[in-house]
């Protein structure tokens, strides 16, 4: 959960229930962070990007500033939840061509030349 970070859980798979054995970062008040979810975007060459999405905690939602960060990219999948400039406005974070196929297919279409799926 990006709310609440560096929290570790034991899941008992027979009684179905988690238990909370410690947490690293106690300090963070998980009422005061971002709320952190995925999106889904399609570029321009209708390639399927996916990317997060965080909102503050207080205000309508409305009208917020933004700021784009891309990032995971080229040939990362992905990068991790994080905590910074978010908490005081709108911030996305699309991924680069998310999957590493899609980074393939990305390179063989437009670098090489070759059609790609």
């Amino acid at each position: 959960m990006p709310e609440a970070p560096g929290l570790a859980y034991v899941f008992d798979t027979q009684e179905k229930k988690a238990q909370h054995v410690i947490g690293r970062r106690n300090w963070f008040d998980p009422e005061r962070t971002a709320t952190v979810q995925p999106i889904a975007l399609q570029a321009r060459d209708g390639v399927p990007l996916h990317g997060d999405l965080s909102l503050p905690r207080t205000g309508t939602g409305k009208n917020l500033p933004m700021a784009v960060m891309p990032h995971g990219g080229p040939f990362e999948i992905f990068d991790s939840w994080h905590y910074g400039t978010e908490g005081h406005g709108f911030y996305a974070e699309p991924h680069r061509r998310a999957f590493y196929t899609q980074v393939l297919a990305f390179l063989a279409r437009f670098l090489g030349g070759a059609k790609a799926n």
